[in-house]
């Protein structure tokens, strides 16, 4: 019951940062901001944060995010010796981790890019 608790508590908390950025974020959301790149590595001394010498670096930050999925099927499959019809369910329950994460987790970090006022003063107060 408290596995469940913590699962419907963690949707819940997403669902109402993911709809507090977008309700009350930056008024006139620019869609632009999701399809244009901008590199914020930036000089050294630029004021960006992290601070990456090297295209390298950033590229090796930037892996972090998507590291989180690997939670979702880990999951699933320290559980399946608790689980019935394992054979089936087990793969279904990973694929559906891996699923529903790259889904809430990407429409996230979009209400996250959009409420966000400015960008670059955005990417040089990372560390504060």
């Amino acid at each position: 019951r408290l596995t469940d608790f913590s699962g419907y508590l963690i949707l819940v908390v997403a669902v109402v940062l993911t709809l507090t950025f977008l309700i009350w974020g930056a008024h006139g959301f620019d869609l632009s901001r999701l399809t244009t790149f901008v590199n914020t590595t930036g000089d050294l001394g630029g004021g960006y944060v992290p601070t990456a010498r090297t295209a390298l670096v950033a590229f090796l930050i930037g892996l972090l995010y998507p590291l989180y999925t690997i939670t979702g099927f880990d999951a699933s499959a320290h559980t399946a010796e608790e689980t019935h019809n394992a054979r089936v369910a087990v793969p279904r329950g990973m694929i559906h981790a891996v699923l529903w994460s790259l889904v809430f987790g990407f429409v996230m970090s979009v209400s996250f890019v959009l409420a966000s006022p400015d960008l670059v003063a955005t990417a040089k107060d990372g560390g504060n």
